[in-house]
């Protein structure tokens, strides 16, 4: 495969990835190698992860402190929810490249897509319907 051919994703190669990230968190059950995934196809370095918020953080499902490059998990059930995991990641991914303000929004509507990747390709593995 060329270089060129390396660096280009289909929407298909995109989508199939963002279902297979949210099958290793959610099915598989395993958040560190999505996470280890993620930085891998993003080209980043990976955030800790870690199970209970930092000190002041009471509410908050997940959060991402960028000082310590850690993804913080409010318990143990939500290392295992793709919508919060890939959120923080992505306030991660921002953070890293140095884009860290008003992301709430985009942080949803990146997780949500990961979701609709996963839930499109449910049981179909050649892509049709």
């Amino acid at each position: 495969m060329s270089p060129s051919q390396l660096g280009r994703r289909t929407a298909s190669d995109e989508a199939n990835f963002q279902g297979g990230i949210v099958r290793l968190i959610a099915i598989e059950r395993k958040p560190e190698a999505a996470l280890d995934a993620l930085c891998a196809h993003y080209r980043v370095d990976r955030p800790a992860l870690r199970i209970g918020l930092p000190k002041g953080e009471k509410r908050a499902l997940g959060c991402y402190v960028h000082r310590e490059r850690t993804i913080y998990m409010s318990n143990e059930e939500y290392m295992f929810d793709p919508y919060v995991l890939i959120h923080e990641f992505y306030h991660h991914l921002r953070h890293v490249g140095g884009k860290h303000r008003g992301t709430e929004r985009h942080a949803r509507d990146f997780a949500l897509s990961f979701l609709r990747n996963a839930q499109s390709g449910d049981g179909r593995s050649d892509g049709s319907s």
